[in-house]
């Protein structure tokens, strides 16, 4: 019997520019590869990006079924108001905000659902909760992947634009937002509500381990599973020739970390070696600028990063905090690139020490690192083989073992 799943995810992920897109296709292929009927819903209102006409002829690889919610001026003002109401009363909208599902969404929500009887929805996100309740009545198995922590994930937001805009978005080498212990000082954690609201669903996944022990720790129904990203690796036949790079994702934490590098970092690489180069690819989100610098040449959005990963040098993750994983290292290592992070994101990531990368404490041992590597083309193709082999080694053993089977066996079982 074939499994039916509905897989709720709030945007559209061609092309995918981020890491929650590359995550968002990724499972929906693994959910096909099980043999299961997957229709993917969707909405306008939310989407980072554009949902054109016949943007829905690209799922023929992951998904049987594509529909999607095309809101009104009506959803908008919704959204409007009551995000304007938690304003007032709070920092930052709750996880179980009615904000985020307007009526005539839910009411489109509660129709798929009666017509596509699903044994399992996958609702990506906990802010959208409430659909999966839709879901629950009938007895169906429920499914939350997070992604991150919501409520952590937007003080830590708020923190770096805060410190950002105090400094008209130009902050020098000794601006607190560029310590790497800018976020450990700040001891935010995430709300106990939003907490409760995991235990609403039969199955909890989490993408990095420290929040599926967080999760855990505060669930005593739902089912916590670990699923990291884990992307196929790739021989792009590298040659290492080019400067390294840095894959901005479209979030103030990449932001915060291009000002880490351009101020902290590049100015000691270029001590050491005058004339050294980092290239940037990607765009700060909407309402965010930076701009090009001595040492770094910003090439925009690239919609097919293979031809820069095959001539980098290696790879560079100067981001300080962050939520969920860091997606990014782990994407340059299947393509076959070493990799300098800083310990905050890089300690929970696949790179070993010395082997197929390094993990930097502060910006005097990043700006090292990057020398080393910059001077040493055996040892860049060295480490990059083997951040390739690391990667190989992970994505057989989730293609042996596919851990959605533990969630989607559950509706059958």
């Amino acid at each position: 019997m074939t499994t039916k799943i509905a897989v709720f995810y709030p945007h559209n992920p061609f092309p995918p520019r981020s890491g929650s897109h590359q995550r968002a296709l990724s499972t929906l292929a693994a959910l096909r590869s099980l043999g299961a009927e997957v229709t993917f819903l969707s909405s306008t209102l939310f989407s980072d990006t554009e949902w054109p006409a016949d943007s829905t002829d690209r799922f023929h690889n992951v998904a049987d079924d594509v529909r999607v919610y095309r809101h009104g001026r009506a959803d908008r003002y919704w959204n409007q108001l009551v995000t304007r109401y938690h304003r007032l009363r709070t920092d930052i909208p709750p996880a179980n905000s009615a904000a985020f599902t307007p009526p005539g969404m839910k009411r489109w929500f509660a129709q798929q659902l009666s017509e596509i009887k699903p044994d399992i929805l996958l609702i990506n996100y906990v802010v959208w909760e409430s659909l999966a309740c839709l879901q629950a009545a009938t007895g169906s198995t429920t499914v939350l992947e997070t992604h991150d922590l919501f409520s952590l994930n937007m003080r830590m937001r708020q923190a770096v634009l805060d410190s950002l805009a105090s400094c008209g978005n130009q902050p020098d080498e000794n601006n607190p937002v560029l310590h790497e212990s800018f976020f450990d000082d700040l001891h935010l954690v995430p709300d106990k509500t939003e907490l409760r609201q995991y235990d609403k669903f039969d199955y909890v996944v989490a993408i990095s381990q420290d929040e599926a022990n967080l999760i855990r720790g505060s669930c005593t129904r739902a089912k916590v599973v670990l699923i990291p990203i884990t992307p196929p690796p790739h021989d792009l036949q590298n040659t290492y020739s080019a400067p390294p790079v840095f894959a901005m994702g479209p979030n103030v934490f990449n932001v915060q970390g291009y000002h880490y590098l351009t101020q902290r970092v590049v100015p000691r690489v270029r001590q050491q070696l005058p004339g050294a180069e980092i290239q940037v690819t990607g765009n700060p989100p909407p309402g965010m600028s930076i701009s090009e610098g001595p040492g770094t040449i910003l090439r925009g959005f690239v919609p097919d990063l293979d031809d820069v990963y095959r001539d980098a040098g290696f790879a560079v993750c100067p981001i300080i905090g962050g939520t969920g994983q860091q997606v990014k290292i782990v994407e340059a290592m299947a393509n076959g690139l070493a990799v300098v992070g800083l310990r905050s994101r890089a300690q929970a990531s696949p790179i070993i020490h010395g082997e197929n990368g390094f993990v930097a404490d502060n910006a005097e041992e990043f700006a090292d690192y990057v020398g080393t590597l910059a001077r040493d083309i055996c040892l860049r193709r060295t480490m990059g083989r083997a951040a390739r082999e690391t990667v190989s080694l992970n994505w057989d053993a989730a293609q042996l073992n596919n851990p959605w089977a533990v969630v989607t066996g559950a509706a059958h079982g």
